[in-house]
């Protein structure tokens, strides 16, 4: 059966306000307008409005309509001039500053004179969007650029909007690649801090599963973001905490580009303790985050002058880091134990407050009693070269000898410190190119992208396969946006975005030979992908333990958004389509090998007391208690969302405006693209292969 969801919306709110105008909540461009009156109040229809870039000198030309309304939309955030004119009056100039899904009215009236003649308006840009059914806080560039931060993670800002608070990091410092930590904060009481938020750049989706934020854009190319919050507007959907709405830098008028230098050396640093231990030198911590930007107007000699029109912005960021883990200790096999000899081997017990040693003692496997089921110990406690296992010999090869001195427990107890250290890889790129086609057509692109490579966890040191793992996010996301104005009264917003965000991770034994350890073709032809095999038991557990996963997701986002001013309404048709896809595969281990005493003990059926049996011993003769090869079910989601949404900014008078809208969303039931999986099971269905199964099985006992 199909389900779906569908959730229906109105939204009602009364402000008391001048005109509404080209105001979409979810928008991060800016919108200006106002009305035009003459020096007795009457409206001036037909009054000419430029506005102008001044980063860029992109003009933008409107007419007032019959109520004196006008209105331009779509603005990049930065500073402005409009001009209004009409027959019979002075030219009124105005500067303003626009901020991030700003939504500013500005009332003008004009002076008899002639259009030759000019008014230049000095006042401060109003501080609050009182046409604006939501509320939130501007982040700008320069608190974005000089707020202390030892992250450089820009949506962490967003704690500084009232109302928002921030999650615990667990004394972690985030970085760019940091999804989950760049997430963790709540919103106006959201129940969770990945669920409730939104995430956006550059107006569209910037999210991967679990509502976690993809692409983190580096600092110096966010021009600024708003925390929008308390969402009265149709426009608005998927949020019930807050939407992070961040504007990236683009291009202007002339050349500009900055270079950054973040480090972080362990000249300064005091030792590990666990480095202290084995008497060894302060570990390495390099961190390197380094970068630049530039942009400007598009101009090739002698091909193309782009000035006013075709602009660029090119953002690269680089992060280099080691650092040591401090991982513990491990305990490993000294070099008698690894050729058999146990014989110096021990362990210990508390009796009665006092630590009391205890000899390991091996018993031969092949010597049990077929009555009592026991066995002998190995002659010295020595297994004879001869038994032991080749594979197990060549698999210990791959293991460290001990670098300290063991604890009083035991002679191989807690004897190996691990020079494990963390190595993180990380470049991202973000381009943003503007093209301004006429007064009527401008669109602009985005490519984004980053690639995270970690290696962490190698105990083993870095070289070694049988320990560490590989964590690997990629993002990619590109976008295109594209404004028609219609008419001075019509604006048609389109825009199509595709964000992927891939996480390939695997163990530093993933793809490993098998042959070369003593295992059988047959056996690696077995395995959807060799590794080094897995071990448990002893070492503190070693190997592949994850031979691959991946965790992909892919969201293509459509969007359509039509503004029209009719007298005094301001209203807003428009609509979404999503498609959200996500696959998962994870290989597992590729094999596993468990170890127990259980074969080396005297008994197989009781453990015999402390000391009697050693894991360590049945590896050495290869013989594991238990073993495993994960087939795990691959699957490939996908569910599509579906909004549409009007809204009506009604000015009934100078000092109210009414703003309502009815919003409809529809979320379909996630499913498996190639039907992979069970939803019902039907006890009367018969396994297509239980007639030829049941057939072997009676020839085999007849």
């Amino acid at each position: 059966m199909f389900h779906k969801k569908v959730f229906v919306s109105l939204y009602l709110a009364a402000l008391c306000c001048v005109p509404a105008n080209f105001a979409v909540a979810q928008e991060v461009r800016a919108t200006i307008g106002g009305k035009v009156t003459d020096p007795q109040g009457a409206i001036v229809p037909g009054a000419t409005v430029v506005v102008v870039s001044e980063e860029t000198n992109v003009q933008n030309q409107t007419k007032t309509n019959e109520q004196g309304n006008w209105s331009v939309g779509f603005l990049l955030p930065g500073r402005y001039q409009f001009a209004v004119t009409s027959s019979g009056f002075k030219t009124t100039e105005r500067k303003i500053e626009l901020q991030a899904a700003d939504n500013k009215t500005f009332d003008v009236q004009l002076e008899v004179g002639t259009s030759s003649q000019s008014v230049e308006v000095t006042a401060e840009t109003p501080l609050i969007d009182s046409t604006s059914a939501t509320s939130g806080t501007v982040v700008t560039n320069q608190e974005i650029l000089e707020m202390p931060t030892s992250s450089h993670v820009v949506t962490l800002l967003a704690v500084i909007s009232p109302g928002v608070v921030a999650q615990d990091q667990n004394n972690n410092i985030a970085h760019l690649w940091s999804y989950n930590a760049a997430s963790q904060f709540t919103a106006d009481g959201g129940r969770n801090n990945i669920y409730s938020n939104n995430f956006q750049l550059d107006g569209m989706q910037d999210m991967k599963s679990g509502g976690d934020v993809a692409f983190i854009p580096p600092m110096d190319s966010v021009q600024e973001f708003r925390v929008q919050t308390n969402a009265y507007d149709a426009s608005i959907g998927r949020q019930a905490g807050a939407t992070i709405n961040m504007q990236t830098r683009s291009g202007g008028k002339d050349y500009h580009g900055t270079l950054y230098e973040f480090n972080q050396n362990s000249l300064l640093n005091a030792n590990l303790f666990q480095t202290n231990l084995v008497g060894g030198a302060i570990a390495p911590v390099h961190f390197n985050n380094w970068g630049g930007t530039f942009g400007g107007p598009v101009w090739i000699p002698k091909v193309y002058k782009g000035t006013a029109k075709t602009f660029f912005f090119v953002s690269f960021d680089d992060t280099r880091n080691t650092n040591a883990l401090g991982d513990g200790q491990r305990s490993v096999p000294d070099a008698a134990e690894r050729a058999g000899d146990f014989s110096q081997s021990f362990t210990t017990q508390t009796i009665g407050g006092q630590l009391q040693r205890f000899p390991i003692q091996v018993y031969d496997p092949l010597s049990t009693d077929p009555a009592s089921g026991n066995r002998t110990p190995f002659p010295g406690n020595v297994i004879p070269k001869n038994r032991l296992s080749p594979i197990a010999q060549a698999i210990l090869g791959y293991v460290p000898m001990p670098n300290t001195t063991a604890s009083p427990t035991g002679n191989d107890d807690n004897n190996y410190v691990p020079p494990a250290i963390r190595n993180d890889k990380f470049p991202a790129l973000s381009i943003r190119g503007d093209q301004n086609w006429s007064n009527t057509q401008r669109s602009f692109v985005t490519i984004r992208w980053h690639h995270l490579t970690e290696l962490t966890g190698d105990d083993f040191g870095p070289s070694d396969i049988a320990s560490g793992s590989y964590n690997v996010r990629i993002a990619q996301d590109a976008g295109v946006d594209h404004v028609w104005t219609i008419s001075p009264t019509k604006v048609l917003d389109l825009h199509f975005n595709v964000s992927r965000y891939a996480e390939p991770n695997h163990d530093a034994g993933a793809g490993f030979d098998l042959t070369k350890l003593g295992f059988s073709t047959s056996l690696a032809d077995e395995l959807a992908r060799p590794s080094f095999p897995d071990i448990t038991g002893f070492a503190g557990n070693f190997g592949t333990g994850s031979a691959g996963s991946l965790t992909a997701t892919s969201y293509y986002a459509w969007g359509a958004t039509l503004t029209h001013i009719h007298g005094n309404h301001t209203f807003r048709y428009g609509g979404e389509y999503w498609v959200l896809q996500q696959a998962n595969n994870n290989l597992g281990v590729q094999p596993e090998f468990d170890f127990n005493s259980n074969y080396t003990r005297q008994n197989y059926l009781n453990s015999g007391g402390t000391g009697v049996g050693s894991t360590l011993a049945s590896f050495l003769l290869g013989l594991p208690s238990g073993g495993s090869i994960s087939n795990n079910a691959n699957a490939f989601w996908s569910q599509h969302y579906i909004a549409g949404f009007f809204q009506d900014d009604w000015r009934i008078s100078r000092k109210l405006t009414i703003n309502v809208g009815l919003r409809w969303d529809m979320e379909t039931e996630p499913v498996e693209r190639f039907n992979r999986t069970v939803a019902r099971w039907n006890p009367t269905a018969v396994n297509p292969i239980s007639a030829q199964a049941q057939a072997n099985y009676a020839a085999i006992l007849s």
